[in-house]
C-alpha cells in the first residue's frame, strides 16, 4: 500500500484498493458503503502568500483533523496534491453526509482559533462531494464519478460546503457518433454486462482526465 509521505496518509493506489474491498465486502453483507472526495479551498493562495513549508503545514494540520472525523467509520487516503477521499463502509449517504460535515464545522473552527489566537499557519477550508453504493452505483468508477460531480457543484457553489451526489442528467446519443461506433457500442455492452451509457460515461471521464 503506497503512503503519502506529507500526511501519513494511504495515497492513490490505497485508495481505489480500498474502495474495491469495501464495495466487495459490502456487496457480500448487503451493507452500504459511502465515498467522500475532499478538496482543498485556495490552498494555491496559502502557498504564494505564506510560502510553500506554511502549505505544508496546514495539510498535516487538515489530515489530522480527517483522521479524527473520519478513521472511526472508515479510512481517509490522501488522493493528490489538494485532493483526499474517505472510503466508509457501512455507512449510509446521510450519515456520511453529517460525518463530513461535522469535519467541516471542526476546521472551521480550528481556522478561527489559530487566528484569535495568532498561532500556527492558517487552515484553509474544504469541500466535498459524497457518494453512496447502492444509492449512486455498484461500481467503483461510478462512485466515483458521482462523488466528483457532486464536488465540482460544492466548489462552483464558493467552496466550504458539503455536496451529495444527485441523479445524473441524460443527453441522447442520436446524431453525435457514427453508426459503426454503436454497432461497436453495443457488442461491448452486451459482452461486458454493462450499460451502453455507463461505457460512455466511463469513456468521457477518460477523455476528460486526459486534458484536464
Amino acid at each position: 500500500m503506497n503512503e503519502d509521505e506529507l500526511t501519513g496518509l494511504g495515497g492513490h493506489d490505497a485508495l481505489d484498493d480500498a474502495l474495491e474491498d469495501a464495495l466487495r465486502a459490502g456487496e457480500e453483507g448487503l451493507s452500504p458503503v459511502s465515498l467522500v472526495v475532499m478538496d482543498v479551498d485556495k490552498l494555491g493562495r496559502i502557498n504564494e502568500t505564506f510560502g510553500r513549508e506554511m502549505g505544508d503545514e496546514a495539510l498535516r494540520r487538515l489530515s489530522g483533523l480527517f483522521k479524527a472525523h473520519f478513521e472511526p467509520h472508515g479510512q481517509v487516503f490522501r488522493d493528490a496534491a489538494d485532493r483526499f477521499a474517505a472510503v466508509l463502509g457501512g455507512v449510509s449517504k446521510e450519515q456520511a453526509f453529517l460525518i463530513a460535515e461535522k469535519c467541516r464545522e471542526a476546521v472551521e473552527g480550528a481556522e478561527a482559533l489559530s487566528i484569535k489566537e495568532q498561532a500556527g499557519p492558517a487552515l484553509p477550508s474544504f469541500s466535498a462531494g459524497v457518494s453512496n453504493c447502492p444509492d449512486d452505483g455498484a461500481k467503483q468508477g461510478e462512485l466515483t464519478r458521482k462523488a466528483q460531480g457532486a464536488l465540482y457543484r460544492a466548489k462552483l457553489g464558493g467552496g466550504n460546503r458539503i455536496c451529495l451526489a444527485k441523479e445524473d442528467k441524460m443527453v441522447t446519443k442520436t446524431s453525435h457518433y457514427t453508426t459503426e461506433q454503436l454497432q461497436m457500442l453495443s457488442l461491448l455492452s452486451r459482452r461486458e454486462g454493462l450499460g451502453e451509457a455507463v461505457l460512455l460515461r466511463e469513456a468521457l471521464d477518460d477523455l476528460i482526465k486526459k486534458y484536464d
